[in-house]
């Protein structure tokens, strides 16, 4: 099974990650907890939503858009 490179999360598919970042290409899986593919486990703003259109967890100035 696939695992997502940023949370290591299993998936039955090969289309993993649905969201990237328009500004530092961070992305991430449908799950809640994903960290992103980039910059270790931090996360720069609060709260949840990785979905298009919303401000980017990992680097607070990009958009996400989707893959």
């Amino acid at each position: 099974m696939p695992a997502c490179p940023g949370c290591q999360r299993q998936y039955g598919t090969t289309n993993i990650l649905k969201t990237k970042c328009d500004t530092c290409s961070c992305a991430f899986c449908p799950h809640g907890a994903c960290t992103g593919t980039i910059g270790g486990t931090t996360m720069v703003l609060m709260g949840n939503g990785r979905a298009a259109g919303s401000t980017c967890k990992k680097c607070g100035k990009g958009k996400m858009k989707n893959i």
